[in-house]
């Protein structure tokens, strides 16, 4: 049984260690998966990280093909999900948390502090020194979430995250179709972005 019945571990921390188409038939979008081993060339040993379990990839990519007249855009877009032992984090393509579900229940928190958060990578403590990855957290380190600006200073971790899941997605439309396409895809990105008064 997976012990999602545990209350997440979400926590305040200090600065400090952080660096810092409507009208338009839908597609059927069908999904492949994959993963990223390595980032930037460099793993570090299995055995570095106890939290994180053995062959675990760093970031794994979904990828979402589409075929049609016009791309899915979801509104706000889905783009990386943050799994830890309870939670399920979902950021839109700003790094911004747009949802947060519930691993055995499968059930949206609503009220959940890390809603329209940013996101800006994990961190892992390793006795008197601290590991940063960014943009993205990797399996064994803590999220961490920037606060909107009125808070700005302070941040927020989750607990240890067991998964990492970016979406990747690939439209194939006709070629009259390619300039409405994008229309759509920046239309629906710039009304996932914060205002500006909001958030850094």
């Amino acid at each position: 049984m997976d012990p999602g019945d545990r209350p997440e571990n979400d926590t305040l921390i200090d600065a400090a260690p952080v660096v810092g188409a409507a009208g338009n038939p839908q597609p059927r979008p069908t999904h492949a998966t994959g993963s990223l081993g390595t980032m930037g060339g460099s793993r570090p040993p299995e055995d570095a990280d106890p939290r994180r379990p053995r062959g675990t990839p760093m970031v794994e990519i979904e990828v979402v093909h589409e075929h049609g007249p016009a791309p899915s855009t979801e509104r706000p877009w889905r783009t990386l999900e943050v799994w830890t032992r309870n939670r399920v984090y979902t950021t839109d393509p700003y790094m911004i948390c747009i949802e947060v579900k519930d691993r055995v229940s499968r059930e949206v928190v609503p009220d959940h502090p890390f809603l329209g958060m940013r996101l800006v990578g994990g961190q892992h403590r390793r006795g008197e020194q601290i590991e940063l990855s960014y943009p993205y957290p990797r399996p064994g380190t803590e999220a961490v979430f920037e606060q909107p600006i009125a808070r700005r200073g302070n941040f927020s971790r989750t607990s240890a995250v067991t998964r990492v899941v970016l979406r990747l997605h690939v439209v194939t439309v006709s070629p009259n179709s390619v300039v409405p396409t994008w229309e759509e895809i920046t239309g629906a990105l710039k009304l996932s972005l914060p205002p500006p008064e909001t958030f850094g």
